[in-house]
């Protein structure tokens, strides 16, 4: 009998524990979005319906290698991915979010399955969920041995070698490349052309650090240059660097009620006059400022108020 009642009672921490994996830790979610079919088309507005992970507000988009449930005209419904050309939706109302099938988007050796537009350019780059990919074709040959940690957002490889999703490249006219996003060699070799971009690709941190330099090889060196140049001239380093260079300034000393963030201010140092912006006020007392003595290094520190000089006449 003993047994028994435990048995029962190991049997309900197991639907116990299954309902909470499944149930308290997602949540379904439905978004208006618009679709394309190989069958039709034309546009089609349609709501699709995906779960969202409570605890990491990520969207499973697990269901994109199997059958998507949507919403149209003839309400809910089962639509399998490889009858669906373009698909995209609204993620919290402003973040769009698009998908296209790799027929459409011109790989060499598409398969029947939707990938996600990263980046769309000169460069495009393409986020795919089809699991399936990984035991056969040139997936499996890239994604085999694999065994680090993906740190750019979408993560490309989990350890132990089982990739969650994983990344596409493609050149234009060229055959699409499958990627490690934590590899800088094959992201030189695509962009071979632009060594400029190289030192870029071997510091980047992030996924937006990533697009960013999608962008700048789109719009080619010279562009690249001058949009490189007007972001050093406005940034905190730049702006500073001008101040410190006017021929007159017009300063008063600081005081708790004559200061607020984002003035320039000089800090008069011992060991000379640096120019910089206030962060906050922190008391009656001190003050909290930022510089840049070297390029996107900010550095910030309290200070006593009463060695701050306040530039009237700054343009910024």
């Amino acid at each position: 009998m003993k047994n028994l009642k435990l048995n029962q009672f190991i049997i309900f921490q197991l639907i116990l524990a299954g309902f909470i994996s499944t149930g308290l830790y997602a949540q379904k979610v439905s978004y208006k979005g618009v679709m394309i079919t190989n069958e039709k088309d034309r546009p089609q507005n349609i709501l699709i319906h995906l779960k969202r992970s409570t605890l990491t507000t990520d969207l499973d988009l697990s269901g994109l290698d199997k059958e998507l449930q949507i919403s149209r005209s003839k309400g809910k419904e089962k639509i399998k991915e490889s009858d669906i050309k373009y698909l995209d939706f609204l993620e919290y109302g402003h973040i769009k979010r698009v998908f296209m099938s790799e027929d459409s988007l011109g790989f060499v050796a598409p398969n029947d399955n939707l990938v996600e537009v990263i980046f769309n350019g000169k460069i495009s780059l393409y986020r795919d969920y089809d699991s399936d990919k990984l035991t056969t074709g040139k997936a499996a040959g890239a994604v085999a041995g694999a065994a680090v940690i993906g740190a750019l957002g979408g993560v490309a490889y989990y350890k132990g070698g089982t990739p969650k999703t994983y990344h596409w490249l493609k050149k234009q006219d060229e055959e699409e490349i499958l990627i490690n996003l934590n590899s800088r060699n094959n992201l030189k070799e695509i962009m071979s052309d632009r060594p400029d971009l190289f030192n870029r690709i071997d510091h980047y941190k992030t996924f937006e650090n990533l697009i960013r330099i999608l962008k700048d090889f789109d719009i080619g060196y010279d562009a690249t240059k001058k949009r490189l140049e007007d972001e050093k001239q406005n940034s905190l380093y730049g702006r500073l660097q001008q101040l410190s260079q006017l021929n007159e300034l017009d300063t008063i000393k600081a005081t708790e009620t004559s200061i607020e963030k984002g003035d320039y201010v000089i800090f008069k140092s011992k060991s000379g006059h640096v120019f910089c912006v206030v962060q906050k006020i922190d008391n009656s007392t001190f003050t909290t400022i930022a510089y840049e003595k070297e390029y996107g290094k900010k550095i910030e520190y309290t200070v006593p108020t009463k060695d701050l000089l306040l530039i009237r006449n700054s343009k910024f």
